[in-house]
This record gives structure tokens, sequence and C-alpha cells, in this order.
């Protein structure tokens, strides 16, 4: 998983933690609003 939005470098990790919702999000944002943390609950749902 690449943590970093910017097209211009990558920052990958293997492995992440955090807690998410029944939405699907986290309630920690970036500066710009963003959730930290989504999934796409829709694949789940299988």
């Amino acid at each position: 998983m690449d943590t970093v939005a910017s097209a211009a470098f990558a920052n990958l990790r293997k492995r992440i933690r955090g807690v998410v919702g029944p939405k699907g999000w986290s309630k920690e944002r970036t500066s710009d609003g963003k959730a930290h943390l989504r999934i796409d609950m829709s694949v789940l749902a299988d």
C-alpha cells in the first residue's frame, strides 16, 4: 500500500493499522479533509 497521495514519490507499506466506522472510513482526516483510511464496503459484501 502506498501511504502517500503525491505522484512525486511513494512510501510503500506492507501493513497498516487503523479504525474505520460502519460506513468504511476513519474519523482522522488529512489536511484537505479526506479520511486517512477508506474501505470499499461493496467489495466486502460478496
